[in-house]
């Protein structure tokens, strides 16, 4: 499993198991991402292309930070 597809938010329980694992890291970014483009005017359009465009971002994202440092 990617570090992507890890819980951001996972709900333990008191013995040590997992309750749900909540979202994931990626559609965690995925939901900021997309309500920032939701408010920005000039950055409106379609939902369709403003919910593509906020995972695309993510994904970029997500890659360059996966990336090691020079």
């Amino acid at each position: 499993m990617s570090k992507t597809d890890e819980s951001a938010f996972p709900q333990l329980s008191i013995y040590g198991g997992m309750i749900t694992p909540g979202l994931t890291k990626r559609e965690y970014a995925a939901i900021h991402i997309a309500a920032a483009l939701v408010s920005n005017q000039e950055l409106l359009g379609p939902d369709e292309n403003r919910a593509k465009r906020a995972v695309t971002i993510t994904d970029v994202l997500i890659a360059a930070l996966e990336r090691k440092p020079e």
